[in-house]
C-alpha cells in the first residue's frame, strides 16, 4: 500500500512539474504534439516535407500526391495523464492540398483539444505556403471550459535542390481562451529553420523557436537512411538540453516511426506513430 501511495505521489509531482514547465507561454518548447518522426530528430520540422510536416509546417505537405493518413501517440515521462494523441489527413487536389488535424493533450483534470483545417499550395517548384484555422477547446476540472479560433501561417522556400528553408507562425494574432472570468493564453511562437540534404541518405536539420516573451531555443537533428526500409534519427533541443532518438520503418504504403527523449530533469519519454498512403487508382 505504501508503495502504491509513493507511486501516485510521484505521478502527481511529475504532472505538476510538467504543467509548470509547460505554461502556455512556453508550450512551444514542448514537442509532444509533433509526429514521432520529427520528435526523434530534435523536434525539428519547420523545413520538413511529407505527412509529418502537418504538425510543424504544413507547407511541406504539398509533396504529398496521394491521400495520406497518420496517427501519433506520445507519452511524456511514462505518465499517461500527460499523453498526446493526434490524427492527420491530407487530401491532394489539382488546386492544392487540403488537410485536417485532430489533437488532444491532457487527462480528466485538464485537457486541450484542437481541430485544424487548412490548405497548402505550391506557387512554384521552389516556393510553398499554407494557411490554417484552429478551433481549440480547453477544459479545467471544476473550473469550466472555453474555446477559441486562431490561425497559423507557414512558408517553405528551396534556394537549392538540397536545401529547404521553412518559416511558421503559430497564433500570430495572440488569441486567448476565456474560462469563466479568467483568460488562458494560447501560445504564440515563430519557427525558422532549414533542412540540408547532404547526401541522398543523410540530412541535417536546425531550427530556432521564439515564443513571445520567452528566450529563443535551438533545435538540431540528424537523419540517416540505413536502407530503403530503416531510417535512424537523433537530435537535441531546448534549455535544459533534451536528447532525442528514434527509428523509422517503411513497408510499402505503411510507415512506422518511434521516438524517445531524455529530459535532464524529468527523465525519459517515448512515442510511436503510423502513417498510410493510399495508392492512386490506375
Amino acid at each position: 500500500m505504501t508503495r502504491i501511495h509513493a507511486k501516485n505521489r510521484w505521478r502527481h509531482i511529475v504532472i505538476y512539474l510538467f504543467l509548470f514547465l509547460a505554461s502556455p507561454h512556453c508550450l512551444s518548447q514542448l514537442i509532444s504534439n509533433l509526429s514521432n518522426e520529427l520528435i526523434a530528430q530534435g523536434a525539428t520540422g519547420v523545413a520538413s516535407k511529407g505527412i509529418s510536416s502537418l504538425q510543424s509546417n504544413p507547407s511541406g505537405s504539398t509533396s504529398i500526391k496521394q491521400i495520406t493518413i497518420a496517427a501519433n501517440y506520445f507519452m511524456p515521462y511514462f505518465t499517461q495523464e500527460l499523453s498526446n494523441q493526434n490524427l492527420s489527413l491530407v487530401l491532394p487536389t489539382k488546386y492544392g492540398n487540403v488537410f485536417s488535424i485532430l489533437d488532444r493533450f491532457g487527462y480528466n483534470l485538464y485537457n486541450e483539444n484542437r481541430l485544424t483545417i487548412g490548405y497548402a499550395k505550391s506557387l512554384s517548384p521552389a516556393f510553398n505556403l499554407c494557411f490554417q484555422f484552429n478551433i481549440q477547446h480547453n477544459q479545467i476540472f471544476e473550473t469550466g471550459s472555453g474555446q477559441q479560433i486562431f490561425s497559423c501561417l507557414g512558408i517553405q522556400f528551396s534556394p537549392h535542390n538540397t536545401v529547404n528553408i521553412g518559416f511558421f507562425a503559430f497564433n500570430p494574432e495572440k488569441a486567448n481562451i476565456k474560462i469563466n472570468t479568467t483568460k488562458e493564453a494560447i501560445p504564440s511562437y515563430l519557427n525558422l529553420g532549414f533542412r540540408w540534404q547532404v547526401q541522398s541518405n543523410f540530412s541535417i536539420s536546425s531550427e530556432l523557436n521564439k515564443t513571445i516573451n520567452y528566450n529563443t531555443i535551438t533545435k538540431f537533428g540528424l537523419e540517416y537512411k540505413i536502407n530503403r526500409i530503416l531510417t535512424s534519427r537523433i537530435g537535441a533541443y531546448g534549455k535544459p538540453m533534451t536528447y532525442t532518438l528514434g527509428i523509422g520503418v517503411k513497408m510499402k504504403s505503411i510507415t512506422i516511426d518511434t521516438s524517445m527523449t531524455n529530459h535532464q530533469t524529468l527523465g525519459i519519454s517515448s512515442g510511436i506513430g503510423i502513417s498510410y498512403q493510399f495508392n492512386s487508382k490506375q
